[in-house]
C-alpha cells in the first residue's frame, strides 16, 4: 500500500482568525484546490481576474498532490462571490482591512 497515491488521500484544512468587516479593501475567499501547488492557483486565478499575482495573498504554501483548503486575501474592485473549474474553487467569505501574509496560521 502507497501513502499519497492520489490527492484525495491527502487532505489539508488551514486554520485562520480572520478579522471581517463591512467593507475593506481585501476579499477574503477559501481556497480549494487539488493537484496544484499554491503558486500555480495563485497564477490562474490571478490571470482569471486579469489582476497581479502580488495582489493575492496567502498565509502558506499547500503540497500540490493533496487536496486543501486556504484562506486568500483579494485586493481587488471586482465583484467576486464565487470561482469554479476543475481543480480549483474560491468561496467568498467576507471583507478585511489587512491582507493576508506568510505565516498568519
Amino acid at each position: 500500500m502507497k501513502i499519497k497515491e492520489k490527492p484525495e488521500d491527502f487532505i489539508v484544512n488551514e486554520v485562520n482568525n480572520l478579522k471581517m468587516v463591512v467593507e475593506g479593501p481585501y476579499v477574503y475567499f477559501l481556497l480549494k484546490k487539488t493537484d496544484l501547488t499554491t503558486e500555480e492557483a495563485v497564477r490562474v486565478l490571478a490571470k482569471k481576474f486579469g489582476i497581479k499575482e502580488k495582489n493575492i495573498g496567502v498565509a502558506g504554501n499547500k503540497d500540490k498532490k493533496a487536496v486543501t483548503q486556504q484562506y486568500i486575501s483579494i485586493k481587488t474592485n471586482q465583484k467576486i462571490s464565487k470561482f469554479k473549474m476543475q481543480n480549483l474553487e474560491l468561496t467568498f467569505l467576507g471583507f478585511g482591512k489587512e491582507r493576508i501574509c506568510m505565516g498568519d496560521l
